[in-house]
Order: C-alpha cells, then structure tokens, then sequence
C-alpha cells in the first residue's frame, strides 16, 4: 500500500512539473498550440462609412477600403455641386418672389392644394395681365400671346388630322376584312400584333422582338420566291431521279440507234442479222 501511495505522488509531481503553454523555459517561450479544427480568419472592419455608401450605390462592388474612399469623394462632389446649383436657383426665386409678392402668394396657395385658377382669381386681377402699348413687357407679351395661339393653333391640326386619319383606317379595316372573308373576331386576332407595334413604338421604345416581327414582313416576298424556286429544282431533280430508275438495263453496252430499227419480237428478216453484225463490228 505504501509503495502504491509513492507511484501516485511521483506521478502528480511529474504532471504538476509540465511547462505551461505560452510560458518560457530554459530562456526559451514555448509556442501556443491552436485548437484543432476550422482556423478563424480574422474579421477586416468596415469602412466607417460603409453603410451609407452602400445605400447610395446599391449596384456597386466594395471589395476594399479604396473603393469607398472614391465612393466618398464622388458622393461629396456631387453634393457640393447640387448645393452650389440650388444655392443659385434658390438666390433667382428669391428676388422674383420679392419682386413680384403677389405671385409667392399664388405659389403658396398651389402647395397648400389650390389649383392655379384658384390662386391666380385670388391674388391677380386678369385685366392687370393684359400690357397695354407702351408698357414695358407690351412686346413680350405680344409676342408670347402670338406663340401661345400658334401652338394652340398647331395641336389643334394635328387632333384633327389624327381623327381623320382614325377613320381612314377604320374604312381600310373593314374593306380588308370584307376582301379576306373575316369576321371582327378575325379582324381583331389578326391587328392584335399590329396594335401591340404601333403603341411600343409610340412609346419611343422597341424591343428586339418587334425588330424581328419586322424583318419577317418584310422578307416575306423574299422567302416565298426562294421556296418558289427550290421546288422547282427539287421536281426537277426528282423527274431526273424517276427517269434514270425507269431506264431499261442493258449489258454494259452503248445503246445503237445509228442504224436501222431493230424489231423486237416477231420474225427476223436476214436483213436485220446485217444490221446488227454491222453495228457490232462497229463498236468492236
């Protein structure tokens, strides 16, 4: 028993003996050990702007901190020029506005829900818009008054032209469809295309299938000819495939049509054994 108590304590003096990692032996500091398993890679802060640049270019790739150091600077540009240009504007509306009270009146009432009508009966008598000769703004305002009924004029034209034009092509319709036997179910089915064309192009916008709709139209009188022309030259060459399957096969030799007819069937006369010794010795 007691030689068991001496193993036990030599070992726990042993153990209580190890250097601890990190510590130094001998002058010497020991290594620490990493734990085993998935090594940590050490996290790169954030740009301290990160998140607002970010918001304000959400199609952007920030990879590293330079990239949002150009971000920052462009974003400070911008805001200085958009600053300098409503410092500007706001510096023009203020002397306008000061210059003519009643027209910041009519702008309040507009932000406050009043139509422009509303605010100009309001604030501005219609007969003081109307310069008599002689006042300052008299030619201006000739001038503008005469642009104004001109591009009154000009839109006019083109509704009525427009409407015109509407029933003209409704004639155009009917007499088609009359000449194709359609119903106006028909009809319909068959502008749907046209309709969807007409109004994406007057939107200022076409797509690639549009263009493509397009070049189908207008290569139709194309296509149909070389088709035309392709079945031609297919039934010719199957006529020639048909006559070389019907042609009669023989025993390798050229076909003799120099000389007389040979009669096939019947009785021979001594004259066509001539004939064709003849022949024979021909070719030999």
């Amino acid at each position: 028993m007691d030689r068991n108590k001496d193993d036990n304590k030599e070992k726990a003096t042993a153990t209580d003996e190890l250097p601890l990692e990190g510590t130094a032996v001998g002058g010497q500091e020991l290594p620490a050990t990493e734990p085993e398993g998935e090594v940590m890679e050490e996290e790169v802060p954030k740009h301290r702007f990160a998140a607002i640049i970010e918001k304000e270019y959400p199609d952007r790739k920030f990879e590293k901190g330079e990239d949002y150091d150009e971000a920052v600077e462009e974003l400070l540009n911008t805001l200085i020029e958009f600053k300098s240009k409503s410092s500007e504007a706001n510096k023009i509306l203020s002397e306008i506005f000061d210059a003519n009270p009643e027209l910041g009146l009519v702008v309040k009432d507009m932000r406050d829900g009043a139509t422009f009508r509303e605010a100009m009966a309001r604030h501005i008598d219609p007969s003081e818009l109307t310069p008599i000769e002689g006042d300052p703004d008299y030619e201006g305002w000739s001038k503008n008054k005469s642009e104004r009924i001109a591009a009154l004029e000009e839109r006019k034209k083109r509704e009525d032209d427009f409407n015109a034009n509407l029933e003209l092509s409704a004639a155009a319709i009917k007499e088609f469809a009359a000449e194709n036997n359609m119903t106006d179910e028909q009809a319909s089915t068959f502008l749907a295309p046209f309709d969807d064309m007409l109004a994406e192009i007057n939107s200022g916008k076409i797509t690639k299938e549009t263009l493509i709709k397009f070049k189908r139209i207008m290569d139709y009188e194309k296509d149909v000819e070389a088709a035309r022309k392709e079945g031609l030259m297919a039934g010719r060459n199957e006529n020639i495939t048909a006559k070389r399957e019907k042609a009669p096969k023989g025993d390798g030799l050229p076909h003799l049509t120099g000389g007389a007819e040979v009669r096939q069937g019947g009785n021979r006369h001594f004259i066509d054994d001539i004939v064709d010794n003849a022949n024979r010795n021909k070719i030999l």
